[in-house]
């Protein structure tokens, strides 16, 4: 029990310093906000109708009138409208990232973050367990954090993983990859797109398959990428793929990786090359200029990244693959190295 009773108010001196507590606060009210715009439409709505005014936007939305121009202007403040004689209308960054219709939309990611069952939601329960890893229910990411790393990829790893895999030697003349752990897609989507004779295999939990399917159909890749039920360690490996792509997804099994190279390996055809995409501690685990950041890649990556690089051209050796190429990309979440392997070329 506190001692207020012997507290004078009226003597009370608030001390500075609470403004940098409300800095954070005011973030969180225009995350709300954005997040209330994206699920009631408007950004859709305004890309559809162009410029409508105040009347117009409420009579053709649920939007309560008491509160709209208050509202609506806090969207300006934002730049997220662009307001003129108390008309609205998308500013460009809307247009970009919160219009459904744009490639570069990112409203289930926003979304996502506040969603109940999100790992933001569920940092309480992350912090205080063993592992970094709050229980969820099912049997494991669910379909909205999926959808949220398809968008967060968008921002530029995607398209930096694609295009480092496509300069691998030999490349041009391969026709069958398989993604493990693929979930979305969208890396063995783009890798087909840059070349046309290759085929893919994405295998993911059952529970995800439904999702990867409607973004092979978004991309009109039906007749060219398969998605498939399966898990890393029970598949049954054939020498069938000239690429197997292994990303983000090792962080839980960082305990198993000899058994996980072993597997794998026997999935490569003569030459076939294995990639891995994954984030690592950087030497001496010394902490990130972002601690934000360094704490969401630490959820997103089962508690923290791998260690020790070099500890994956041991293992490659093992298994008969040879470390051919290493490099680096930028991902949303910091530096994620990158090890191409081939087999045959010890």
């Amino acid at each position: 029990m506190d001692n207020s009773q012997n507290t004078i108010i009226s003597s009370l001196n608030f001390p500075d310093g609470f403004q940098e507590i409300e800095t954070n606060i005011s973030g969180y009210k225009r995350h709300m906000i954005l997040a209330s715009a994206l699920k009631m439409g408007l950004f859709d709505h305004l890309e559809e109708k162009g410029v409508l005014t105040r009347e117009e936007i409420v009579t053709s939305l649920p939007m309560c009138g008491m509160l709209s121009r208050s509202y609506l202007n806090a969207l300006v403040s934002m730049n997220l409208l662009i307001e003129g004689g108390d008309k609205y209308q998308n500013s460009r960054i809307s247009q970009n990232f919160l219009t459904k219709k744009s490639p570069y939309y990112q409203g289930d990611l926003i979304l996502g973050n506040s969603k109940s069952g999100s790992r933001w939601d569920l940092l309480s329960e992350a912090m205080q367990s063993s592992d970094g890893m709050a229980k969820t229910p099912g049997p494991g990411p669910s379909l909205d954090h999926l959808n949220t790393l398809a968008q967060r990829v968008i921002q530029g790893e995607a398209q930096a993983l694609t295009t480092w895999i496509s300069d691998l030697p030999g490349f041009s003349g391969m026709r069958k990859m398989l993604d493990i752990g693929g979930g979305h897609g969208l890396y063995t989507i783009g890798i087909c797109q840059i070349n046309p004779d290759m085929k893919g295999v994405i295998l993911d939990q059952p529970h995800v398959t439904d999702l990867t399917k409607q973004y092979i159909q978004k991309y009109e890749m039906e007749n060219r990428i398969l998605s498939k039920p399966g898990d890393i360690r029970t598949e049954a490996y054939k020498p069938e793929y000239d690429i197997i792509l292994i990303s983000h997804l090792l962080y839980k099994f960082r305990n198993d990786l000899d058994e996980i190279f072993r597997l794998v390996s026997g999935g490569l055809t003569e030459n076939g090359i294995l990639v891995s995409n994954h984030w690592f501690c950087s030497p001496g685990c010394l902490p990130s200029q972002d601690p934000v950041n360094e704490l969401e890649r630490s959820l997103q990556s089962a508690g923290h990244p791998l260690c020790h690089p070099e500890h994956f051209a041991e293992l490659f050796e093992k298994y008969g693959l040879s470390c051919i190429r290493t490099g680096t990309i930028e991902t949303a979440n910091g530096t994620s190295m990158l090890h191409a392997a081939q087999k045959g070329k010890l």
